[in-house]
């Protein structure tokens, strides 16, 4: 797994078509409220999601392969802070 992505909660509900939807994630003591799912893709180390929180910004998260851990990957202008 890319040693950028945090471990973090997040609010999800399953849709019929059994995909998860995440709602909102609690991340550095923040909780982001998902406005937007985006592209999603499957990679080795699980399936990645693109979302875009209130207030603009984008986030990619990480549904780990045992479907219960989930991971953040700050955008750019967080990790440059």
């Amino acid at each position: 797994m890319d040693r950028l992505f945090q471990k973090i909660e997040v609010g999800v509900h399953k849709e019929i078509n059994g995909k998860w939807q995440p709602e909102r994630f609690l991340w550095q003591d923040r909780i982001y409220t998902i406005l937007e799912v985006g592209r999603r893709w499957q990679a080795e180390d699980g399936e990645h999601i693109l979302v875009t929180v209130l207030g603009g910004q984008v986030y990619e998260l990480l549904l780990a392969n045992d479907q219960i851990s989930w991971y953040v990957k700050p955008p750019v202008s967080a990790r440059m802070a």
